[in-house]
């Protein structure tokens, strides 16, 4: 029995539902139709069976509404060669694993109950750390034989992450005076609770029977919580430190659940390359690693310059580095200088790996900028006069941020504030690409550097969303870049041009890719004389 339990099948919870605890005894048909066959003529119809509808869905191969001895053993015998393979898409692929919050998306605040009936936040168990919820039943025989295996998960995670289990609705409640279906917990009868005085008897009676070694909470008899998380009777979600769900598997399964954590501190564990912070100007307070979400186990973290000056423009800046690397710490000398002459600043750090992560970067990004606008009257700066700059990967996350003001799937929901606007009324591109399908074209050296899929091409291009709305660029670029070719540059200027837009080209004779020669005085003069000029009040 436990093997079986331990394969958290879809096929396995019909064995479960159908079967007394017993695991001498091995399920036949002729089980089958003692416990199904209402008629008693050797065949189970759809409307006699008494467990899921997708059970007998995976016995009924013809789909006559019968299932038949033969179709049973070859259910059986599919199932079985299933087992050997090891295929667990069947978990994976239930309608639990679909339902409800998916990963990437944040748990609302829910109120459930601890067993002496108290109200609960749940967001308090993943307060100072990821958790791991599984959700419970008293009539449901896998979750009364996975919640075992909690035991050891939290004893070997303990300073990783929260472990506790929330009590939702009966899986397989009695009806009519009849036995449950589950027949668990020793019990031949659990109706579905009427009163939250009957569920709370219900949970605290599985607390004492199942040692699963956490806290239980209990869902309010409304079913708030197992209505917003889509939850059925085990499933099982990892989630990260603001709410948001990692994972999501429709059966709980130990094993992919431990796989899960340890990927999650692995990403935690990551050392940080340390980079030298620049010199700044004088009187300027500095607010170092504000973090603005955590991603994928990632804290993101801006650090934020404020001048003395009452209610200044802020230039958010978005650091280089091929979208592997780079840091916050690299901000251009020339808008670092800004802050001295009456500008806030801030620099960001968002998710590094390749192009392939996106659209993860730009949510991020313009999940910053929506986290600076929500705490402009904290630190003092004006949230309606912002812009956007950066260099190379920077360069192309402020022209993608600045051009695609309004499209959804861009936008994301990093770090919340999603009442927030990330538009900018500026964008300053230093060597930035603007068009990866010609861009890849010309350049093996970005081909190979990046795992990509085609379509990613489109979709990441600033290019692909330029329309009558976007705000003035400036560009400044080196003809010598060999790097990001500068035609990339010429491109956006032509395009923004022939839309009628606001557009100032630089090419820089003899510059490559970056160098001092972009935050030398010319250079500064020119980004202040334009952020001057589109960010007056």
């Amino acid at each position: 029995m436990k093997t079986m339990l331990k394969t958290g099948l879809c096929f396995a919870a019909f064995l479960f539902i159908l079967s007394p605890l017993s695991a001498q005894q091995q399920f036949t048909y002729d089980r089958l139709l003692e416990r199904n066959d209402q008629n008693n003529d050797g065949v189970v119809t759809q409307d006699e069976f008494r467990g899921n509808p997708q059970m007998f869905d995976r016995m009924d191969a013809d789909k006559d509404g019968k299932a038949t001895r033969a179709e049973f053993d070859a259910a059986m015998k599919a199932r079985r060669g299933r087992q050997r393979q090891g295929d667990t898409r069947e978990q994976s692929g239930n309608r639990f694993a679909t339902q409800g919050l998916q990963p990437g998306q944040k748990i609302p605040e829910l109120t459930v109950y601890d067993l002496d009936g108290k109200e609960v936040k749940l967001s308090t168990l993943w307060k100072n750390k990821p958790a791991v919820l599984v959700t419970a039943s008293a009539t449901c025989p896998i979750s009364v034989g996975s919640c075992p295996s909690l035991k050891p998960l939290s004893g070997s995670y303990s300073s990783e992450v929260n472990v506790a289990v929330l009590y939702v609705k009966e899986a397989h409640p009695a009806e009519d005076g009849q036995s449950s279906p589950g027949r668990t917990l020793g019990a031949r009868t659990h109706p579905q609770p009427q009163t939250f005085e009957e569920k709370l008897a219900l949970a605290q009676l599985f607390d004492q029977k199942i040692d699963h070694g956490n806290a239980l909470y209990v869902d309010g008899l409304e079913r708030t919580a197992a209505n917003t998380l889509g939850a059925g009777p085990n499933i099982g979600l990892l989630i990260d430190r603001t709410g948001k769900i990692v994972l999501r598997q429709g059966w709980y399964n130990a094993n992919g659940m431990e796989a899960a954590i340890n990927e999650l501190n692995e990403k935690a564990a990551k050392p940080q390359r340390q980079y030298r912070q620049r010199q700044l100007p004088e009187n300027i307070t500095a607010h170092r690693d504000l973090e603005y979400s955590v991603e994928d186990g990632e804290s993101l973290q801006l650090d934020l310059y404020l001048p003395e000056a009452k209610n200044p423009p802020l230039m958010v800046w978005i650091h280089g580095g091929g979208w592997k690397n780079g840091d916050k710490a690299n901000v251009n000398p020339a808008i670092l200088r800004l802050s001295g002459e009456g500008y806030a600043v801030a620099s960001i750090n968002y998710r590094l790996k390749d192009l392939s992560i996106h659209p993860k970067n730009i949510h991020d990004c313009k999940g910053a900028v929506r986290w600076l606008r929500a705490h402009a009257a904290e630190y003092g700066y004006d949230p309606e006069r912002v812009a956007v700059g950066g260099g190379s990967a920077g360069g192309h996350l402020s022209l993608l941020l600045g051009m695609s003001s309004g499209v959804q799937e861009l936008e994301g929901t990093v770090g919340g504030n999603t009442n927030q606007s990330s538009t900018v009324k500026a964008i300053v591109d230093l060597y930035g690409p603007s068009d990866f399908s010609a861009f890849s074209k010309t350049s093996e050296r970005f081909n190979k550097a990046h795992e990509f899929r085609q379509e990613q091409l489109t979709h990441a291009s600033p290019l692909t969303y330029l329309s009558k709305d976007d705000p003035p660029v400036l560009i400044l670029h080196g003809d010598q870049d060999k790097t990001v070719p500068v035609e990339q540059s010429k491109l956006l200027h032509e395009r923004y041009q022939k839309a009628g837009l606001t557009s100032e080209l630089h090419i820089i004779k003899g510059a490559g890719h970056g160098g001092m020669v972009f935050s030398d005085e010319e250079r500064y003069q020119l980004i202040k004389a334009f952020l001057d000029q589109h960010l007056a009040e």
